[in-house]
């Protein structure tokens, strides 16, 4: 959150006071709402730091290998970055009614869904690819793959004192074993 919150640009509006004996049409309101700025992008790192660090990620699951098929674990799961994808505007679109604050149109049109993100005077969105990859311990083989985006908006207004902070899962892709078979 704090990487997210850093990325909110911090601006303000300077009202230079007015002589007192100019007219009123021409002295500087201070109640209108300021013009929001284009969109800015903070570039994504590397490697999401919770993908290296988590005990889930799939370079930790492979180092622990050996160990796995020891215990008699047959298949793992991890999770992996996945190939950057743009979603599409139907896509897009269908997300509408999960989404308890709409997403300003520019987080869609900026993104090319990579984990960058994007920020503005109020909005900060980030769409990121992902995948829950399941390994055959004894082979070490890709068995199964889950391919799916996180959405990710960060927001706030002038005139609160509170930010917010809505995530959206989605599966749009996946094969071979990803089921529970219990």
């Amino acid at each position: 959150m704090a990487l997210t919150l850093a990325l909110l640009p911090a601006q303000a509006i300077a009202v230079t006071p007015q002589d007192q004996t100019s007219a009123p049409s021409e002295r500087i309101s201070t109640t209108a709402e300021p013009p929001q700025p284009k969109p800015q992008k903070a570039e994504r790192p590397a490697v999401s730091a919770a993908l290296e660090g988590g005990d889930k990620s799939c370079a930790q699951v492979r180092s622990r290998i050996d160990t796995l098929a020891a215990e008699g674990e047959k298949t793992v799961a991890c999770i992996a970055p996945a190939p950057a994808r743009k979603p599409s505007p139907s896509e897009t679109s269908a997300l509408a009614d999960r989404q308890p604050v709409p997403w300003p149109d520019w987080c869609f049109d900026s993104s090319n869904g990579d984990g960058t993100w994007y920020f503005a005077r109020s909005h900060a969105c980030s769409i990121d690819t992902l995948s829950i990859d399941v390994i055959n311990v004894r082979t070490g083989a890709l068995v199964g793959q889950i391919l799916y985006q996180t959405n990710e908006l960060v927001y706030t207004a002038a005139d609160s004192a509170t930010w917010g902070h809505q995530v959206i899962i989605r599966m749009y892709g996946g094969w071979g074993q990803i089921r529970d078979r219990s």
